[in-house]
């Protein structure tokens, strides 16, 4: 199975800092039997919501985010993600939050 990891970050995509969280993913995500691959998009509603949708197009059968979800005007990958979901699974976001 292919999973995409997309990774929301303004200086990781202008190469002012390094991605340490997308490889690690990607290393977990191996393990489990994914084959997965990172991408790096600036923040911002649009960036996010195409790569997400170009993960889909791309045939993935997993989608993990990190970054973008600060307080900052541009930290906006919830807003992103709620355009593309199809439905909403509460409380997935407050168990992975619990579990770390």
């Amino acid at each position: 199975m292919r999973a995409g990891i997309l990774t929301v970050s303004d200086r990781v995509s202008r190469g002012e800092a390094v991605d340490r969280s997308g490889p690690r993913a990607a290393e977990v995500l191996a393990g489990l039997g994914f084959d997965p691959e990172v991408r790096v998009v600036p923040d911002g509603i649009e960036s996010v919501e195409e790569a997400l949708r170009s993960f889909l197009g791309d045939g993935v059968s997993l989608i993990v985010t990190t970054g973008g979800t600060g307080f900052g005007v541009r930290d906006l990958t919830p807003e992103a993600t709620e355009r593309v979901i199809e439905r909403r699974a509460p409380g997935l976001a407050e168990a992975m939050r619990a579990a770390t």
